[in-house]
């Protein structure tokens, strides 16, 4: 009798464990003949609540196929197609003095590792900062001090990693998309938000997202529809481009409200325009920031000497969808529901940290001199080197 009583509470704490457990991996089919994979923080009979890339969407039992989870052959067979990259990345950062600098304040982001999709690995970097620190938008920031920089002088910083990710292309059905989002509102506002200089209610801002949006309920559809007006309205400003080359530090983007009536910019610029007009639009999306390649000439290894911006929408069954409205000005539709090959991201959002202003270049130097220069006394220049080797 007490060993069927053990083994009663036996099975039944198994069940609990199995069906209550409050995070776990799983597939999920839909009846629209989409396939979900993230982790479970909630089930029940009527509805399961996934977090996907951080975001918490919820599926009804009347959007679930019957007899989900995929089986596990076919989990086997769905990773097995998926194509991936695998990059060895170096990024410096050179620190010249012009002139003694008695004290120096240096940050940069390092590269985030829970990005969807992607994996870094043997993460290196050089010298130990001083002190780190996660900003609101979830990325490190390194922080290094200097007592003393005399002129001539040089300071590098930098770290080096590996990095490996998917880049099967997003096989999107738009017209089987919902247009309706189910996730939990909370984690829906942080991306239909005002952030830094994205205003979503802005009033030009606002009145030009509705003329492009307003009647359409395809959150793909609306996507396409700002991105489209960027890339046939807008031109690359490569006098801004040459200004930000020739003196990064003084470098500072344009508002989304100021790229609009400019009708040019550079991809900060148009990554920013395209999230404010999203967001005003319904639509939840981000910027992201990283470097990107130009593969045009098959070599092993490639050398960037400034970072680049984009975006991501969020698209429900699908989740995170990346877009290059920059590339877009050239190549349209490619780099709408882009793959990763040539861009790889290292941050997301403005990184507008107030304690250190801003660090939308993905580094900012604070100093102190003897001396009023009239620029900074210490030159920044930066260098990214990517190892090309594709599985």
């Amino acid at each position: 009798m007490r060993h069927s009583n053990f083994l009663r509470i036996f099975f039944l704490l198994l069940f609990c464990v199995a069906f209550a457990c409050p995070a776990y991996s799983e597939t999920i089919r839909l009846k629209s003949g989409k396939t979900i994979e993230g982790k479970i923080i909630e089930k029940t009979d009527k509805h399961i609540k996934v977090d996907i890339g951080g975001i918490t969407v919820t599926y009804y039992a009347d959007q679930i196929l019957t007899g989900s989870p995929l089986p596990e052959a076919d989990n086997t067979k769905n990773k097995q197609n998926k194509k991936r990259i695998k990059y060895e990345i170096t990024e410096k950062f050179y620190l010249q003095g012009i002139a003694d600098t008695h004290f120096l304040k240096f940050c940069m982001v390092v590269p985030r590792n829970d990005m969807p999709g992607q994996t870094l690995s043997n993460i290196e970097i050089f010298p130990k900062p001083n002190s780190t620190f996660i900003d609101v938008d979830g990325n490190e920031i390194a922080v290094y001090h200097s007592s003393l920089l005399k002129a001539g002088d040089k300071l590098i910083i930098g770290f080096k990693y590996i990095f490996e990710r998917e880049i099967t292309p997003p096989d999107i059905k738009p017209e089987s998309i919902s247009d309706a989002y189910s996730f939990n509102e909370d984690s829906m506002k942080k991306y239909l938000s005002a952030e830094g200089e994205i205003n979503p209610k802005e009033p030009s801002i606002e009145a030009k997202a509705a003329s492009l949006t307003d009647g359409i309920t395809n959150p793909y559809k609306k996507a396409k529809e700002i991105y489209n007006f960027i890339t046939n309205n807008f031109r690359y400003d490569y006098a801004l481009l040459q200004r930000f080359q020739a003196d990064s530090y003084a470098y500072r983007s344009y508002s989304p409200q100021d790229t609009l009536a400019r009708h040019k910019g550079i991809c900060y610029d148009f990554a920013k325009l395209f999230v404010a007009l999203a967001r005003s639009s319904g639509l939840p999306a981000r910027v992201v920031r990283g470097f990107a390649f130009d593969f045009s000439e098959d070599k092993d290894c490639y050398v960037e000497n400034y970072g680049h911006a984009w975006a991501e929408f969020y698209l429900p069954d699908y989740g995170w969808v990346a877009v290059d409205p920059t590339y877009g000005l050239l190549k349209k539709d490619k780099f709408f529901c882009f793959t990763y090959s040539s861009h790889i991201p290292q941050e997301y959002g403005l990184s507008e940290v107030k304690d250190f202003g801003s660090l939308e270049k993905g580094w900012h130097l604070q100093f102190r001199s003897q001396t009023k220069p009239t620029r900074p006394p210490v030159e920044v220049k930066i260098e990214a080197k990517l190892v090309k080797s594709v599985n």
